[in-house]
């Protein structure tokens, strides 16, 4: 079984041989050398498979697994060699921690994302109703990024809430806003994809905004989970 560690080194080999690419799961250059996305370099079940949930989850959690896809995918080309860079650092800072520290810190660091992700899109909508309904996901996603206890039906709640809001949002940026925080809600069964899916959506909805809104975004989620891992690391 590959361990992280040694997953890293061989994404640090692709990236090192210019043989990372975006948009695609894997292809193959002029040379005849395989080339592969982030995720595919990093698992070869997800190389064979092409989809993220084949990734295993002694690997790299479920949701980030699939937010990898989208951090690859996302964002101007002109960051992304510096992002990828950044992003096998993380992974090799990741991969340092005992199995102990990152299951302790896992789950905190999907839901502070999921938070980022819903804040990030609150900047675009000026409804007060969608505003709450965004607010209420995101407070919670901060409550469950500290480690404190959130029920289901609270999630339940303010995934309706969210639900709810969005078929009613008249603006794009409303709808898109809402949708993200409606997938961060989102509890246990759905956990793999929340993070992409609310990231996604809040890239949706400052697309009238800025184009660099994606880059912010991208580097808001990076800065977090490095500072989580930061944190577990000093325990």
């Amino acid at each position: 079984m590959t361990t992280l560690d040694e997953a890293v080194t061989r994404f640090e080999t692709f990236e090192r041989e210019g043989r990372l690419l975006r948009g695609q799961w894997t292809s193959t250059d002029a040379w005849g050398r395989a080339l592969a996305c982030w995720l595919a370099a990093l698992s070869s079940e997800v190389a064979a498979d092409k989809d993220a949930s084949a990734c295993p989850a002694s690997l790299l959690w479920p949701w980030l697994a699939h937010l990898t896809v989208w951090l690859d995918d996302a964002g101007s080309e002109d960051t992304w060699p510096d992002r990828t860079r950044r992003y096998g650092a993380m992974l090799r800072s990741l991969a340092r921690l005992t199995d102990e520290q990152r299951e302790a810190i896992g789950p905190l660091l999907d839901y502070r994302v999921r938070a980022a992700c819903v804040r990030e899109a609150m900047r675009y909508i000026d409804s007060g109703q969608a505003l709450a309904a965004c607010e209420t996901v995101a407070v919670l996603c901060e409550r469950a990024g500290r480690g404190e206890r959130v029920s289901e039906k609270e999630w339940t709640e303010a995934a309706r809430e969210s639900e709810a809001e969005a078929s009613e949002s008249a603006a794009d940026a409303s709808e898109a806003a809402v949708w993200a925080a409606r997938a961060a809600a989102r509890a246990a069964a759905c956990a793999a994809r929340a993070a992409a899916e609310a990231a996604a959506c809040a890239a949706r909805a400052a697309a009238r905004a800025a184009a660099e809104a994606a880059d912010r975004l991208i580097d808001t989620i990076l800065t977090t989970i490095e500072t989580g891992i930061a944190e577990a690391a000093s325990r």
